[in-house]
Formats: structure tokens, C-alpha cells, sequence
């Protein structure tokens, strides 16, 4: 009786999860449905109920898929690693490190944006839409750093203003402290202010600029051009995008179809 009622749980246990994968799959469906049609918000949530039926790591690329078109970026980019994270196929995971790419791109994260490029390529090295967008995230990365560096720099001369500006205020209060008394110039007086006087020799300034110029310029080497007029074009005009903030036109420009391909939905 005990090897019967074991036999019957065991039957109902795994009947429980058929069905949870059936509706799972039909959650599936049904989200993929609206999605092409265009309603992204009705996908998401279709694709969330999915996902509380069965673990799939293609339903959370479809999931990051639909809240990347209703530009939750942050959210997406957190579907898309959690895809990453248990999906086996490489088709998954080239598509899920390319429209990672894409959504760092759009919340400017330039660094992070250019190392899953790299992934997507490591994985499809043909991908030439992966390889166009690796040379613009390069492009933006180097101007992010470019300005980092000036700014740097900007505050540095103020901090070195200030404290010009306050030297001579201090010193006439040393003055006025010994009430214009001087003591007369010995040699060996006129010895310590000359010293004290003397401008220190800016070396080490000049060592911080050079390393701070050859860090820049091993960066820049490190930094791969586009290899074709057709590639600087386009990361031209998606600099230019986003330099004016037109962030539906830079998506749209960046955009992979998100819903698979249907010469891809017999290899899911």
C-alpha cells in the first residue's frame, strides 16, 4: 500500500507540473502575441504570470524585451542578466548580451555597454549590428573619459586659485600680528626666505601631466576605430542623437527585433 501511495503522489506531483508548464507555454504565447502587436505593457505582464508557472531563461529575455520597448531600462537590463545567468544556448545569450549593450547605451553606461558587446561577439562573431554598436559605445567612452579628465582638471585650478588667493591674505596677517616690526636681514635670514621664496620646481606636476597624457593616449590606442565609413557614419549619427537627448530616435536606431524571428522559435 505504502509503494501504491507513493506511486499515486509521485503521478500527481508530476501531472501538477505538466500542467504548469502547458500554461506556462500558453502564457508564452500569448505574451509573444501582444508583444508583435505592439503592447509591450500587456507582453510584460503576461510574461511575468509565465514565469511564476515556469523558470525559463528565454522568458526573461522576452520579459527585458518587452520593458526595454516601454523604456525601463534599468529593469530590462536586470532581465537580461538574470537570463544570462541560466541560459545554455548561445543564440539566448548573444541576443541577451546585444540588447544589454543597448540598454546601457541608453542610460549612457558606456563601459558597461562595451563589454557586452564584446560578449555578443564572443559568442556570434558575425554579428555586424553588435560590432556597429561596440564602435559607437568605444566612441562614447572615450568622450565620457575626455570630460572626466577636464573636470579633473577644472578643479584642480580652482583648488590652485584658492589657495593662491589666500596666501598673500595670510601673510599680511603675520605682518600685522608683529605690528610691522622686521628683524634685521642677517645672512643667514636672507638665506631661509630665499629659500622659502623660491618657486618650488613643478616636476612632479609635469611627471602627473605626462602619465595623465600617456594614459590617455594608450587608452586611445586601446580603443579599436571603425573599421569602414559605413561604421563611422552610423556611430556619427547616433552620437549626434543622443547628443540632442532624442532617446526614442537613438532606441529605435539601436533596436533589435525582441520577439524571435520565427526561423528561430524551432531551435526554443
Amino acid at each position: 500500500m505504502k509503494a501504491i501511495r507513493c506511486l499515486l503522489l509521485l503521478s500527481v506531483l508530476f501531472s501538477g507540473l505538466a500542467v504548469q508548464a502547458q500554461s506556462a507555454h500558453k502564457l508564452r504565447r500569448m505574451a509573444d502575441e501582444v508583444y508583435k502587436k505592439g503592447h509591450a505593457d500587456l507582453a510584460e505582464e503576461y510574461y511575468r504570470k509565465a514565469l511564476i508557472e515556469e523558470e525559463d531563461p528565454r522568458t526573461r529575455y522576452n520579459l527585458g524585451n518587452a520593458l526595454y520597448e516601454q523604456e525601463k531600462l534599468a529593469e530590462a537590463s536586470k532581465e537580461y542578466e538574470e537570463a544570462l545567468a541560466s541560459a545554455e544556448d548561445g543564440i539566448t545569450k548573444a541576443n541577451a548580451y546585444y540588447n544589454l549593450g543597448n540598454a546601457y547605451l541608453l542610460q549612457q553606461k558606456a563601459q558597461e555597454a562595451v563589454e557586452a558587446y564584446k560578449n555578443a561577439l564572443r559568442l556570434n562573431p558575425r554579428d555586424w549590428e553588435a560590432k556597429k554598436n561596440l564602435a559607437y559605445a568605444l566612441r562614447l567612452l572615450q568622450q565620457q573619459q575626455q570630460q572626466q579628465q577636464q573636470q579633473q582638471e577644472q578643479q584642480q585650478q580652482e583648488q590652485q586659485q584658492q589657495q593662491q588667493q589666500q596666501q598673500p591674505a595670510g601673510g599680511q596677517g603675520d605682518e600685522t600680528r608683529r605690528g610691522g616690526e622686521r628683524r634685521p636681514d642677517s645672512a643667514e635670514n636672507r638665506e631661509e626666505r630665499s629659500q622659502e621664496e623660491r618657486p618650488r620646481e613643478p616636476e612632479q606636476d609635469r611627471r602627473d601631466a605626462q602619465e595623465g597624457q600617456d594614459r590617455a593616449e594608450t587608452g586611445a590606442d586601446r580603443q579599436p576605430k571603425p573599421a569602414s565609413d559605413a561604421e563611422r557614419e552610423m556611430a556619427e549619427r547616433l552620437l549626434e542623437l543622443l547628443a540632442r537627448g532624442e532617446q526614442d530616435a537613438l532606441r529605435r536606431a539601436l533596436r533589435r527585433e525582441a520577439a524571435p524571428p520565427r526561423a528561430r522559435e524551432r531551435d526554443w
